[in-house]
């Protein structure tokens, strides 16, 4: 009787064809990095993309304003909508993702505090971003005729706000936690100094906002009571002295 032998494969699980491992692609690396230059620098280029997209929107919606019956025919929550976005979606992520990138290195620690918060933080923003200018292009957003864009566009405002805050916790924690021994809060530079500050007051301000945006979609409200729930209960984000959550990291930025 003859026995028959086999030797036992030696690739690994997920290896190709030559024994080396499959090597992730740049946009897999992207999607699940932990890496706080990683993130900063996909927060930058977002707000920078979503600055521009609000810009826009600004100025088509002046320059349909021009006409009574509108020259482009342009949602008519597309004026008070950009505004929100281009503070929301562009100015604050801006400085919360130079902040993700930068206050690391300037307090010495290898990364950022809970650096998979600060990826759901960034990518929670990505998509509620996101959402929110599809349900202004749909006729919702801020004051939009259209009942469940509107509701849609609310929901994800409170998604950019929650986003927003859990960033600024990482940020505030690698500031206070994080740093090395030795190293005093007198010896912090200007910016992450500034972000410390900040990152309390955005806290407050967007729970404040968030919690107006749940109380709306509670109520059920048609979309003039959307609409209503802003100007009472949030329009005073966009004025001072909430204006000072981006004037605190600008002023850090100026001082270093």
């Amino acid at each position: 009787m003859a026995l028959t032998q086999t030797r036992p494969s030696t690739e690994q699980p997920g290896s190709v064809s030559g024994g080396d491992p499959a090597a992730p692609s740049g946009f897999e690396e992207v999607i699940g990095s932990g890496d706080h230059v990683v993130l900063g620098r996909v927060f930058i280029g977002f707000s920078f993309f979503y600055l521009a997209l609000s810009a826009l929107g600004l100025l088509l919606a002046g320059i349909d304003g021009l006409s009574d019956d509108g020259i482009f025919g342009l949602p008519v929550a597309l004026w008070s909508s950009a505004p929100v976005a281009f503070v929301l979606l562009g100015a604050v992520p801006l400085l919360l993702g130079l902040a993700i990138h930068v206050v690391p290195s300037q307090v010495g620690s290898p990364s950022i505090a809970f650096p998979r918060a600060a990826a759901l933080s960034l990518w929670g923003w990505v998509v509620s971003s996101g959402i929110f200018l599809v349900g202004v292009a749909l006729d919702g957003g801020i004051g939009g005729e259209d009942l469940e864009s509107s509701r849609l566009s609310s929901v994800a405002l409170g998604g950019v706000l929650v986003s927003l805050s859990l960033g600024a916790v990482c940020v505030a924690t690698t500031v206070l936690s994080h740093r090395p021994l030795g190293m005093g809060l007198s010896k912090v530079p200007f910016f992450s100094w500034s972000m410390l500050v900040a990152a309390p007051v955005w806290i407050m301000t967007f729970g404040s906002m968030a919690a107006h945006v749940f109380l709306g979609r509670i109520s059920l409200a048609d979309a003039p009571g959307l609409l209503e729930r802003w100007v009472d209960g949030m329009a005073w984000s966009m004025r001072v002295p909430s204006i000072y959550m981006v004037a605190i990291p600008a002023l850090g930025i100026a001082a270093d």
